[in-house]
């Protein structure tokens, strides 16, 4: 059943579309946005190692596999790695046991992307759906953000972004059905709310940014005013296996040997001192930096070049966005959270890349849509 957010004011509804069409169009869509990918991407065989990340899941899958253990094998003393999570290069190393061939195992992990990147589409449309968002709009402002010439770059390979678009995506979806659920009187078991405890837990073992999803869910189960049964069902679930591979992880840095190497550092080391200053330091020089370099990434990926006129279209289309969480926030909070909060990481990251906004793009274009609707 689609709750259309917009309307809740007591304003006439748009009027509802068939279910099934919708389902229909959700498969569709599904189908189509990998298509594209595959068909105006790069070979990523020939492309590979020019995003970087491809080649150090790779070679961690690898290393997995030939039991050197958590390693990276193409760097110089091959040192435990620091940065990335474990979900991906486990999910390799079986590739790599099949196959011992660069070739398959490049181009498998190529298919697997594409169907991660799928799967995300369903769910993105199937939360439209549930946000009452008419399906043009889900196309242009959702799925058209997936078709962007880089987005169509960076997620050619080995990489982490369609994984974690399809563990943000699932995540909302999986709340959003849980929740009315429980709101129409149906409250759905304990196993389901330890489910989505886990598949946060997997998406950030995926890609680490994927850790504010975590308390972003948990608090828009408070604001719900959820039983405080599942909320801790939910948290107890996401953050055990999190604390496990913690644990084992820290104790193969202790063992040792680890890079010294800024871009070898593990990611909380980015923000507690070291060679990037004291956290302080580190996060006011990124919030201040930060603003204008993503406006300019976010130019050129939606219009095609950065100036004073696309920077204004970007700004506006920002300013639908943030009325769209604001009008999502009592309704659907875990939109306007996990929105909230992936942008509040990215505003302190130390170092800006375009790649970050493909994955968080489609989120916002959410909820531009969900702000045209309520104009509608």
């Amino acid at each position: 059943m689609a709750v259309d957010i917009a309307n809740r004011g007591g304003s006439a509804r748009a009027p509802k579309a068939d279910p099934g069409r919708l389902s229909r169009g959700a498969v569709a869509a599904a189908l189509v946005v990998p298509l594209c990918h595959v068909l105006f991407g790069p070979d990523v065989l020939a492309t590979l190692g020019t995003l970087y990340d491809d080649i150090v899941y790779l070679t961690l899958g690898k290393a997995i596999a030939s039991g050197e253990g958590y390693r990276s094998i193409h760097l110089v003393g091959t040192p435990v790695h620091a940065k990335f999570p474990p979900l991906l290069p486990l999910l390799y190393a079986g590739i790599w046991l099949v196959s011992r061939s660069l070739s398959v195992v490049v181009y498998a992990a190529y298919g697997l992307s594409m169907l991660a990147l799928g799967a995300a589409t369903w769910a993105l449309w199937r939360y439209a759906e549930r946000l009452g968002v008419r399906w043009w709009l889900t196309t242009i402002l959702v799925l058209g953000p997936l078709l962007l010439l880089r987005t169509v770059r960076y997620f050619a390979g080995a990489v982490s972004e369609p994984w974690f678009l399809l563990g943000w995506a699932g995540a909302l979806l999986v709340v959003a059905s849980l929740e009315d659920a429980r709101e129409a009187g149906q409250p759905r078991g304990d196993g389901r709310w330890a489910a989505l405890g886990l598949l946060l837990a997997a998406v950030t073992l995926a890609r680490t940014q994927a850790i504010v999803l975590v308390p972003a869910v948990l608090l828009a189960q408070v604001v719900r005013r959820a039983p405080v049964r599942t909320v801790v069902t939910t948290g107890g679930a996401a953050l055990l296996p999190l604390a496990l591979w913690r644990l084992w992880h820290g104790r193969m840095l202790a063992a040792g040997p680890v890079s010294t190497s800024v871009g070898q550092l593990p990611y909380t080391d980015w923000l507690s001192g070291g060679p990037l200053g004291t956290p302080l330091t580190s996060m006011t020089l990124a919030a201040q930096v930060n603003p204008s370099e993503y406006l300019d990434h976010a130019a050129r990926m939606l219009v095609g070049w950065t100036s004073g006129k696309a920077e204004l279209l970007v700004l506006g289309f920002g300013l639908l966005s943030l009325v769209g969480l604001a009008l999502a926030a009592r309704r659907r909070p875990e939109l306007t959270l996990s929105v909230l909060g992936i942008c509040a990481v990215l505003l302190v990251w130390p170092f800006n890349q375009a790649r970050f906004l493909t994955t968080l793009l489609p989120f916002l274009g959410l909820a531009a849509a969900l702000a045209i609707e309520a104009g509608l």
